[in-house]
């Protein structure tokens, strides 16, 4: 209960500053689901989550372990159950974790580009969230957040006005077929297409 109140108060409070809208949620599949999102602010994780509502569905974020000790964002990401992975490492337990919530048949989300953008415009994907796929046989959503580096850039302390508009496209993986390095090459690949060409949009 006290999930669903959280997230319908965020979500009443950012579509009255920010007009959050949401696009393309019904391509989000049952079962396990990679989200791999572009990532331009603090906001992005909680703007992702709550599209969904209920617990049993909720999305669970690898996180940069710093934004845990990030006043209220801290306390929000960790309710909304956010895991620390730790920057240029091999992260082993944070995979582990995410390949257990996976098993489990719940939904990830990464950001593949292992960072906020600091100039707006998309940086390199790592694999990573591919390799994930590969071994837990989860379908990967590509997700694609416009407007979060306007309403929250790295040169600000508190977000602001803005637009913000969160598009789910389809799967890119569905889950079925295997995915060797050559095929995760690609789907990493793939994603930085589609991510540069809707993030392009004006």
């Amino acid at each position: 209960m006290y999930y669903e109140v959280g997230r319908m108060l965020l979500y009443t409070y950012l579509r009255l500053r920010n007009d959050l809208k949401f696009s393309g949620v019904e391509n989000v599949p049952d079962g396990p689901v990679i989200l791999a999102c572009n990532h331009a602010s603090y906001m992005d994780p909680v703007l992702v989550s709550i599209a969904f509502p209920g617990r049993e569905r909720r999305v669970r974020w690898m996180a940069w372990d710093i934004l845990f000790r990030v006043p209220v964002l801290g306390f929000l990401i960790r309710k909304l159950g956010a895991f620390p992975v730790v920057p240029e490492t091999a992260n082993r337990s944070a995979f582990e974790a995410a390949a257990r919530i996976l098993r489990e048949g719940g939904i990830v989300g990464i950001f593949p580009e292992a960072g906020r953008t600091r100039t707006g415009e998309f940086q390199s994907a790592k694999p990573g969230f591919a390799w994930l796929a590969a071994r837990t046989g989860a379908a990967v959503v590509p997700v694609v957040i416009r407007g979060s580096f306007r309403a929250w850039p790295l040169t600000e302390m508190l977000p602001g006005p803005g637009r913000v508009r969160i598009r789910f496209l389809p799967a890119l993986y569905d889950g079925k077929a295997p995915l060797d390095r050559a095929a995760q090459a690609a789907l990493c690949a793939e994603f930085e297409s589609l991510e540069r060409k809707y993030l392009a949009e004006t």
